[in-house]
Formats: C-alpha cells, structure tokens, sequence
C-alpha cells in the first residue's frame, strides 16, 4: 500500500508519464518482479499497436536485446495485447519455453517479435469501458508470477489509467491534426498543379494552332514547287525543297502530338470507332512513308496473309500509331537497312508487327519508353530528332481500343515494335 501511494503521488504531480517513467518503474519493482514493463495503446478501429512506455533492462542492468521499443508499431491481431483486450481482465503466461508464446500467438510469430521471458504478466488499462491500453511485465525466471501478482498488476494498472488514456486522447489529437493539415496542403497542392495543368494545356493548345497556320502555307508551297518544274528546278535547287518538305512534315507531326498530349490532359482526346480495311490503310501508311525510306535507301517487306481486313476501330488514329511505328523504324536503322512489317489476325485479333534494324531495346524498364518525354539514351537517339512523345501517344490510342502495344528485341538485331488490338467485328461464317 505504501508503494501504491507513492506510485499515486508521483502520477498525480506529473504533467507527462514519460517524464516520470524511470522513477514509476523503480516503484514497480519494489512490489512486483519484472525484467522488462511496457505499456501500448491499442487501436481497436486501426488495428494498430503502439508502444507508448518501455523499460527493458534486467535487474542487473544487463540490456535484454532488441525489442520492440516505444515510438514502435505494429499489427494487433493474433497479439497478446489483442488478447487482454478482449478478455477485458489480467493474464499470466508462464511458459517452459520462449518459443511457446509464439506457437499460442500467430501474430507474435508472423512479425518476429523477440520475447525472451519465460513468465509474462499482462493487464488491460480501461478508461470509459473500452481498453484503450495494456501493461505487460516479463521475466526471465520460469513461474515468476502468480495471482497475488496479478493482483498487484491490476491495483498499478487502476492508477495509471487516467494519465495514459489522456496521453492517448493527446497523441491522437495530434495525430488527427497533422491528418488534416496533411490533407489541406495536399489539396491545396492538388488544386494548384490542376490549375498549373491546364494553363499548360491551353498554352500548348494555343501556341501549337499558332504554328500550324504558317506551317500549312510552307508544306503547301514547298508542294508546288517540287511538282512545278517548268520553273527549271533540279539539282540541289530540288534537293534542297525536298529537305524543307521533309523537315516541314516532320514539325507538322510533332505539333500535331503535342496537340494530342494537350487533349489527353484535358479529357478532350476521343476514339470514333467504325468498320474500315486494315491492310489498305497499311498500303496507304506505306506509301506516304516511302519518301522517308528511300532517303536512307532502306528497303520495306511487307507481309500478310489477307487481301481484306475489315477491323473495328479509329481508322485515323490507327493510321497515327502506323505512321509512328514506320517512321522510328526507318529514323533508327541504319541506312541500306531492312524493315519488315506484317499484318495478320489471330483469334480475332489484329497483329501488327514493324521489325526494324535500329539499336534494340533497353534491357532495363522497356515498358519507359511509352512514358511521356521518355527516349532510351544511347549515341543513336541522340542524333535522332524527337519529343518522346509519338509512343506515349500511340500507347494511348491502343489502350483506347482495348489493345497491347510493346517493344522488344529481334532475334538478329534490332527492334520489333507490335500492337494488337480486337477485331470488334463478327465474324462471318
């Protein structure tokens, strides 16, 4: 009773239990024999267990090893501390061995608890008739304990129920604060980079209806000039239009996809789906992409097995995902080189595959190069003109149609660049 009273005094002068730790467990020992007291809180709606007091030091002041300390966390299902919270009363768990206290308790042995003791004492700490902690004793002795000390327990538990759920209702108090300022600023955060979004997506937009006026009146007088040869154009004179063609048509796609990642970023990019012939939109992608390879003398095999392939889909924007293909095929390879396109269905689904000579792909994370602004870094692509946003672009356009589009290496060197996506028509018998 003596020490009760001490135990009382030295808790009622206290502002914080953690301040008087120390000297509480120094009083404990007096009337109860402990190699090691801790005291957790319990999270019933969280099932979480936290570790608020610990003091795990032998009576010799030899150190125990590593336990779980205060400030630690961990799961509260198959847990002794789940246990004495259920039961809403004292436990005593003497034990012949450590390892029986982990074959009782699942969730002691799942998270790799090290309890040494070969006796424990457990005893909930209730306030307003939930448990909202408990305080464990262990020792190293066989039979340590017994009702006396349970009792003993329970008196010590009575007393430090107040200061400890109020130092609960404290933490959780911050914790719900720091919550909440967390969730404000992310907001905030959210709702400035939303705005910041969409001032680049109307910059984007903006500035890319901007070049596209001058840029139509270049293609279409570079056209007339290199149809109208009665001017006497030859020679470099021809050469060199031919360049401003090329080069032209290459600005027009690339303004043309970031129009594209604009609408994409704005919800504005849409598929218009409907029934058209597959291998003569490839007949057509290839022969507007002819000038490109005849410029680097690469030759183009094309292969299928259908004359006819009626498919289900966006026929312009599966045009734009060919264009794309054919062109990173030939602008990788290497001149005199050869690519390889085909065109087939299996299983109701159309396969397309361009297989080129450039420099492969990267062992590691080939999946990135379908990221925005992404380009495998090697001393080809970096003479190669380019955004990274062409397959970004077209991944989305297969992802629309339900579709796979991936890259992966050619068994004699290269890459091969394949799409599928589903026939979505009937088929006929």
């Amino acid at each position: 009773r003596e020490v009760l009273v001490r135990i009382s005094t030295l808790l009622g002068a206290a502002v914080d239990l953690g301040a008087v730790w120390d000297q509480f467990s120094l009083y404990l020992r007096e009337i109860l024999e402990f190699d090691r007291c801790v005291v957790v809180s319990i999270d019933n709606e969280a099932q979480k267990v936290n570790v608020l007091y610990d003091s795990h030091v032998t009576r010799s002041g030899r150190p125990i090893g590593e336990l779980r300390t205060a400030g630690d966390e961990y799961d509260l299902p198959g847990t002794v501390a789940e246990h004495v919270a259920k039961l809403g009363k004292g436990v005593i768990l003497n034990q012949n061995s450590a390892d029986d206290l982990l074959e009782e308790y699942s969730g002691v042995a799942s998270q790799g608890f090290n309890l040494p003791f070969l006796s424990n004492l457990g005893v909930p700490l209730s306030w307003g008739g939930e448990v909202v902690a408990s305080m464990f004793f262990g020792n190293l002795r066989r039979n340590a304990y017994d009702e006396g000390d349970l009792e003993i327990g329970e008196r010590v538990a009575a007393q430090v129920s107040g200061p400890i759920a109020g130092a609960i209702v404290r933490q959780r108090e911050v914790e719900l604060a720091e919550e909440r300022q967390r969730r404000e600023s992310a907001e905030l955060e959210a709702a400035a980079l939303a705005e910041l979004s969409e001032t680049k997506s109307n910059f984007v937009g903006a500035m890319s209806h901007e070049l596209k006026t001058p840029l139509t009146s270049i293609v279409a007088f570079s056209d007339i000039l290199s149809r109208d040869n009665d001017k006497g154009l030859e020679g470099r004179a021809l050469q060199q239009i031919k360049v401003i063609q090329r080069n032209a048509r290459h600005l027009e796609g690339m303004i043309n996809e970031l129009l594209d990642l604009s609408r994409m970023e704005s919800g504005r990019f849409e598929i218009a789906k409907a029934p058209f012939d597959f291998v003569a939109l490839m007949n057509e992608s290839l022969e507007s992409s002819q000038p490109q390879f005849e410029a680097m003398n690469q030759s183009v095999e094309f292969k299928t097995d259908n004359d006819v392939l009626l498919v289900n889909g966006d026929r312009e924007r599966l045009m734009q995902v060919v264009n794309n293909l054919l062109s990173n095929a030939s602008k990788y390879s290497p001149e005199e080189s050869d690519v390889e396109v085909g065109v087939n269905e299996v299983d109701r689904w159309l396969v397309v595959e361009v297989k080129d000579r450039g420099p492969g792909v990267p062992e590691h994370n080939p999946e990135g190069l379908f990221e925005m602004f992404h380009r495998a870094d090697n001393e080809i692509t970096r003479r190669v003109p380019g955004a990274g946003i062409g397959l970004h672009v077209s991944k989305r356009i297969i992802d629309e149609h339900g579709g796979e589009i991936s890259l992966s290496p050619r068994d004699d060197g290269g890459a091969v660049a394949s799409f599928r996506i589903p026939i979505g028509l009937t088929a006929l018998n």
